[in-house]
């Protein structure tokens, strides 16, 4: 690693000073100190685990499928149940039991404190994922580059879907941590640490099983039979608790109303883009999409051929011919590795129907890699391109478009979606420069 210079040095630290400030009170004092900071999706969780360690997950686990809405609380028994237990405004839980099962143990502390501690195991975790994202780096370029370091830092906590997630409460921080883990141990060839980490994230939300497939198809077998194994066995011990009907009415009543999609402004993956522009539906109400026929059909279309053209491009073979440099080939192939994890990771929150806001955290994982492979490469085109990309997903502009864009506001609504796409394009296009060497 060579020297800094000192004028690069000043500027890095005045850069991170005030990042590290700016999310302080942003993202964390702004938060604990808002009036409804227990008010956040942080309750349905609570609820759910609340029924789990009292018992009564065959009565309070889920709500009715068929009247849920994310916007308005149904009149159901669950509702009264929640605010039994101190829970304000309770919402319905739609996540896989084993959250619910994982979080019991929280629920012996009252909700106010419970909440409390959740959002300081978030902000753990944020860290925790921020300094496997840094170690990422060292293991991509070989050596630590203390620019695309700051870079990562600065990308991670100026990062709007950063913010909201602490806002919001959600488990987004868990899946982040438990995403950047597993990659971090596929690269240092661990691969039962990788399988633990993606069955983990799986359990608790069902996209991750993209990442475990895709280990299979690109060749690593061994960690996607322990991430598939493991999802099993932690499926089943969360069945055993909740009982077999909960985990039935989850996959045949949730996840059909979940797959339909919704209109708002918060859902930024193509199926939102497509129930905005093909529906009349509100983009500001928080309720599932009637999914006429012609978003149904498109909306699966597209996922078909983003996630056949990230397999393709990770086909067996796909780390392209072998070079005479031993030391670059392995940086080669742990580049076009974390190229592939990250490329999917992405796909994963651009084809699911519902994929909110601040559930682009996550994106924090294929940023941060695009990051270190520019800085290995230092070309100023992919790096002015990363930028609109990043700036594309960073930025809290939905109020503005709605306002000020009342004509082009549907179509201009999808811009974090546009982002996204933007960066599937550039990690695409680096891993096809890497295949082949020079």
């Amino acid at each position: 690693m060579g020297e800094i210079p000192p004028i690069h040095f000043y500027v890095l630290a005045i850069l991170l000073i005030h990042t590290v400030g700016n999310f302080g009170y942003m993202g964390l004092w702004r938060n604990l100190t808002a009036a409804d900071f227990d008010v956040n999706d942080f309750k349905a969780y609570y609820t759910s685990a609340t029924a789990v360690r009292t018992g009564q997950a065959g009565q309070f686990l889920y709500s009715d499928p068929a009247r849920m809405n994310l916007g308005l609380l149904p009149d159901q028994p669950w509702v009264e149940f929640a605010t039994s237990h101190g829970v304000p405004h309770p919402s319905a839980y739609i996540y896989p039991p084993f959250l619910a099962v994982a979080l019991a143990p929280l629920t012996l502390l009252p909700y106010h404190e419970a909440n409390l501690l959740w959002f300081g195991l978030n902000t753990l975790l944020l860290a925790a994922s921020i300094v496997l994202l840094l170690s990422l780096g060292r293991q991509l370029l070989g050596r630590l580059d203390p620019l695309a370091c700051a870079a990562v830092i600065f990308v991670c906590l100026n990062f709007f879907p950063t913010v909201r997630a602490m806002q919001c409460g959600q488990a987004g921080f868990v899946l982040l941590f438990l995403t950047a883990g597993g990659l971090i141990a596929l690269v240092r060839r661990r691969d039962p640490l990788a399988g633990l980490c993606l069955a983990l994230a799986a359990a608790i939300k069902l996209t991750p099983l993209l990442l475990i497939v895709w280990l299979a198809w690109a060749g690593r077998r061994r960690a996607a039979a322990w991430g598939a194994a493991l999802f099993a066995g932690f499926t089943a011990c969360s069945l055993a608790v909740v009982g077999w009907s909960n985990g039935l009415l989850y996959v045949t009543g949730f996840l059909p109303v979940l797959s339909r999609g919704a209109a708002t402004y918060a859902n930024q993956s193509i199926n939102g883009f497509l129930n905005r522009m093909l529906t009349d539906q509100s983009m500001a109400v928080f309720g599932f999409s009637d999914e006429p026929g012609s978003v149904w059909l498109l909306t699966r279309l597209f996922a078909g051929l983003l996630l056949g053209a990230a397999f393709a491009l990770t086909r067996p073979g796909w780390l392209g011919r072998p070079t005479a440099d031993l030391l670059g080939e392995a940086e080669r192939r742990t580049q076009l590795l974390a190229s592939g994890y990250a490329l999917v990771t992405l796909s994963s929150l651009l084809v699911s129907p519902i994929s909110w806001e601040h559930h682009y955290v996550l994106a924090l994982v294929p940023l941060s890699v695009m990051i270190f492979l520019v800085a290995d490469r230092g070309a100023i085109g992919s790096l002015a391109l990363l930028s609109i990309a990043y700036v594309a997903i960073s930025i809290d502009a939905f109020e503005l478009v709605r306002k000020e864009l009342p004509r082009g506001a549907r179509p201009a609504m999808s811009y974090l979606l546009y982002g996204g796409l933007l960066l599937w394009g550039l990690i695409a296009a680096q891993m096809r420069r890497r295949r082949t060497p020079a």
